[in-house]
């Protein structure tokens, strides 16, 4: 052992002191032993017996360690001993190393560098290993001494910050991690990712955008405990499913981010989504039930165009919401031609949003008819007279309404419109088509309510259509509110009946009254006996419920009399007249009426 009367001088634990010496205190306890041994040095100088600094050296709590020009522990105190769970005796002739550890974080200068009475910069994050294997998270600080005849020494200081250590790390996963799945965030797959895209994306690289199909209907329906359920079972599916060299992350929401290191490793982009797509088609037990599931799902792979990890996560996320216009369970290969660009598609969307705020969009007006073939009303259908792109129909702008959140807005500009448009009219009605749900935004019905109040309309003259689903995703209050506005004389349709996920048993559930027949279920011929049944059933239903029945896309004069001859109440297609701007129907519909 070293005498450590003679290494202990105050000009080590000075400086050592000073430079844990902080305004907010975080080392107070560490500065206080020190300070006691100063005191016991200044007064006891340089005794002949070495006994009495030892015993003070030995009595300090905290951790002490000495080490010599060697690289080897010369001596530590009883403190030092407890906090890696070994005798002290143990300790002498221990590599610094091997004892306290690799640096847990950072580089520090090596203590051979500092000279007599320097200090370590900073003191470093060491992780030491206990006796029983588990780790302690020291901070170590360091000062150089030397004996009285030259042999340098140095006096490390071990402060335990495992508990701190272990909140910093949980606050970092918490930071990179779900907490509903456990899968990395958006955050932590970069994380992940960033060590090998350093460079830029290897050839191969490969991003997966998949988001669950109709998830917003579970969480209504049986609650977001059940929706929470849902996201685990296919974080977990995802997760034991994909190549072990395949990430997966929870994106936000519903969607879920995949990447893959070399899709050609796994048969190529196309074949490797369609995999992804057949993990997320699945029946789940849920809450006592079975819920069928799928995906949609966009992907995108490196190319000349899609250099960057962004750039595949926005290729793939525009490809994913393409995968949904056209059903569910869908995949879509991201189109990275420069017109076709997430950029692009941004770029669309601030125009919409311009377009939409000062009256670039327009109303084209398709007449409604009866058994005899009078106008009775009509429907407005959106258009967007696009500078460049020419007259863009609903499957283009509902899409990026929807990624833009302008679908409330949205379906505000089209009722106010049309109502303003057919007030001009003579008596007939207005049919107006909503976007999606109106609980989408709070006080949405409300303020369609005050638009019809607002534009002295007849509210029998007025037919807001939503399809069956958005019908059905109504909450209680919202189904009161159309309670309201069906006894202000409001009538409401369920656009394209028959498509939907309801079955017709719960028909009398939706707060409707009139019924619009798919075009997918009109006879191509008088002979097309499946579709008479259908229909015959639809009719024979509204009959027994008191619906009014429409029926849309009709485009032949056989379609027309086979529908009169099954007791349809009113008719919508080009065989009554295309869909027209405004202008072109006022001149030709709206003056025949007069006439």
């Amino acid at each position: 052992m070293v005498d450590s009367a003679h290494f202990l001088r105050r000009d080590a634990l000075v400086s050592l002191r000073e430079r844990l010496s902080d305004p907010d205190g975080h080392h107070d306890s560490v500065i206080s032993h020190l300070d006691a041994l100063d005191d016991a040095i200044r007064v006891a100088g340089r005794p002949p017996s070495s006994r009495l600094i030892p015993g003070l050296f030995d009595l300090v709590p905290v951790a002490l360690f000495i080490v010599g020009e060697s690289g080897r522990m010369l001596d530590a105190n009883d403190a030092a001993g407890r906090l890696i769970g070994r005798d002290r005796a143990e300790l002498f002739g221990t590599s610094d190393s091997s004892l306290l550890g690799g640096a847990a974080s950072g580089t520090t200068a090596k203590p051979a560098n500092l000279h007599h009475g320097e200090l370590l910069p900073h003191g470093e994050l060491r992780a030491l290993t206990h006796a029983d294997g588990h780790t302690v998270y020291c901070q170590i600080h360091t000062a150089a001494s030397a004996q009285h005849d030259g042999t340098r020494l140095w006096l490390k200081v071990a402060q335990d910050v495992t508990s701190q250590q272990q909140r910093i790390e949980q606050l970092h996963h918490r930071a990179n991690h779900d907490e509903l799945t456990g899968l990395p965030n958006r955050q932590g797959l970069h994380a992940l990712l960033a060590p090998h895209l350093a460079q830029g994306p290897p050839a191969g690289f490969a991003v997966l955008f998949c988001d669950i199909d109709n998830f917003k209907r579970v969480n209504d329906s049986w609650g977001h405990v059940i929706g929470d359920e849902l996201l685990i079972t296919v974080a977990r599916m995802l997760a034991d499913a994909l190549p072990h060299d395949c990430r997966v992350g929870r994106f936000s929401g519903d969607e879920f981010l995949v990447t893959c290191p070399d899709v050609a490793v796994h048969g190529g982009l196309e074949t490797f989504a369609a995999r992804v797509s057949g993990i997320l088609r699945a029946s789940l037990p849920l809450g006592g039930r079975l819920v069928r599931i799928s995906g949609s799902v966009g992907a995108a792979a490196i190319n000349g165009n899609a250099a960057t990890y962004g750039d595949l996560v926005r290729f793939a996320d525009a490809a994913m919401f393409d995968a949904k216009r056209r059903g569910t369970g869908r995949v879509a290969i991201a189109d990275t031609t420069p017109d076709n660009t997430s950029t692009g598609q941004l770029d669309l969307e601030d125009q919409l949003r311009v377009a939409l705020a000062n009256d670039g969009l327009a109303l084209h007006y398709q007449p409604l008819v009866d058994t005899q073939g009078r106008t009775t009303g009509a429907e407005a259908l959106l258009r967007w007279p696009h500078p460049q792109r020419g007259v863009l129909a609903p499957d283009v702008i509902l899409p990026l309404a929807e990624q833009g959140d302008m679908l409330a807005e949205l379906d505000r500009w089209v009722l106010r419109t049309a109502l303003a448009e057919a007030t001009t009219w003579p008596e007939i009605d207005i049919a107006v088509n909503l976007s999606g749900p109106p609980t989408n935004e709070p006080g949405q019905l409300e303020a369609l309510s005050t638009l019809v109040t607002d534009s002295g309309i007849d509210p029998h003259r007025v037919i807001l259509e939503l399809t069956e689903t958005a019908l059905l995703e109504l909450p209680l209050l919202q189904r009161h509110t159309m309670g309201h506005l069906a006894e202000r004389g409001v009538a409401f349709a369920i656009d394209d009946f028959g498509t939907g996920y309801s079955s017709l048993a719960r028909l009398r559930e939706m707060p409707a009254q009139i019924i619009k027949l798919d075009r997918t279920f009109l006879p191509t011929t008088d002979a097309d006996d499946t579709s008479v049944a259908i229909i015959r059933a639809i009719v024979d239903l509204c009959r027994a419920t008191g619906h009014h029945c429409i029926a849309e896309g009709v485009e032949t004069r056989v379609q027309r009399d086979l529908l009169v001859h099954l007791g349809i109440d009113a008719y919508q297609g080009w065989l009554f007249g295309h869909p027209v701007p405004a202008a072109e129907f006022r001149r030709t519909v709206i003056t025949d009426l007069r006439g």
